[in-house]
Order: structure tokens, then C-alpha cells, then sequence
């Protein structure tokens, strides 16, 4: 599956951000799996019909996924570029720019001990 490739494993559990409301600030969760699904179609991006289906396949993907998502580096490598090419992010927007830019390394070996953790 991952045959001595580089796999990155992001966090993709919810967190809180706070937000101004008519009531005034709120702290409302911050939906992480929603975000980067759509972040990787951004139109500064600029992507064609080809790419666009195949990033459907990587929406897919994380849609799917639970507290957590492992990539292969060619997936990964999508996902940032994409956070390094949109500009605008906030301050919201920073626990999920460290989630993605600074997503943990794992090793071959190292997902297989996690995967028969799991059984």
C-alpha cells in the first residue's frame, strides 16, 4: 500500500474558534474535514477538469476519514500547495494551517504497528 513511501497523517478532529455574532463572541466548533475538502479547489488554484476530478477523489477521501487521515506524499503534496497558494487565511484559520504545513511524518513500519493497534 505504502511500499516505503513518505505518508503524512493529519488531525482532523474539530476544534473551537471564536466568532462575532450580533450577541457578540461566540465560540463555535470549527469544521476541519468541511475546510480542507474545500480549500482544495480554491479557484486561486486554478485547476483544470482533470485535476478537478481528481481532487474530487481526494475529497472523497477525507469526507470519509475519522478523528484522522493518513496520505500518500502525492496527495499530501496537493493539499500543500494548496495551503501554500490561497492567500486570506485568519486567525481561524491557523490550528488548521499547522495541522496540514507541520502534519506528521510516519514511517512505513510505524503504520503498520498503529493499523494492528486498531484491530
Amino acid at each position: 500500500m505504502f511500499r516505503g513511501e513518505k505518508i503524512r497523517k493529519i488531525n482532523l478532529v474539530n476544534y473551537m474558534v471564536q466568532v462575532r455574532t450580533t450577541e457578540g463572541v461566540t465560540e463555535v466548533p470549527y469544521d476541519v474535514k468541511e475546510a480542507l475538502s474545500n480549500i482544495i479547489f480554491h479557484p486561486e488554484l486554478k485547476l483544470g477538469g482533470r485535476e478537478i476530478i481528481l481532487r474530487g477523489k481526494l475529497a472523497e477521501k477525507i469526507d470519509k476519514a475519522g478523528k484522522e487521515i493518513i496520505f500518500e506524499e502525492a496527495d499530501y503534496n496537493k493539499i500543500k500547495q494548496a495551503f501554500e497558494t490561497v492567500k486570506g487565511f485568519g486567525k481561524n484559520e491557523l490550528e488548521l494551517c499547522r495541522r496540514v504545513l507541520e502534519a506528521e511524518l510516519i514511517e512505513t513500519e510505524q503504520l503498520k504497528v498503529e493499523e494492528k493497534k486498531k484491530k
